[in-house]
């Protein structure tokens, strides 16, 4: 058995086995709900961790970005890359919000 399947083996011992069956096809169709929200959440964890490594890459450049501003000795430099770390704080925070799911 691979670690994405799952088997169910079910040995039945009655004449009457239609509440068996009927069961059953429920609990199969409860599993392959819970399949599809497994899948779901796998798929926004990806793309949330997507969003996360676009954030620490924007840093780590404003980051290196400002240490060779401030080596350089150019107060405009330096005012730059302030600039630029304003509108990036301002464009994250937007998103933020914008992708935030109201609460229930």
């Amino acid at each position: 058995m691979s670690k994405d399947s799952l088997d169910i083996h079910i040995f039945l011992h009655s004449q009457d086995q239609s509440g068996v069956m009927q069961q059953l096809t429920a609990i199969k169709s409860t599993l392959g709900e819970f399949k599809m929200t497994l899948d779901d959440l796998v798929t926004k964890v990806t793309a949330e961790n997507t969003v996360i490594d676009s954030a620490v890459t924007l840093l780590s450049t404003i980051k290196a970005e400002l240490d060779a501003a401030i080596a350089s000795g150019d107060p405009a430099k330096v005012q730059a890359v302030a600039d630029l770390i304003d509108a990036g704080q301002k464009k994250l925070a937007d998103a933020v919000v914008a992708n935030t799911p109201a609460a229930p």
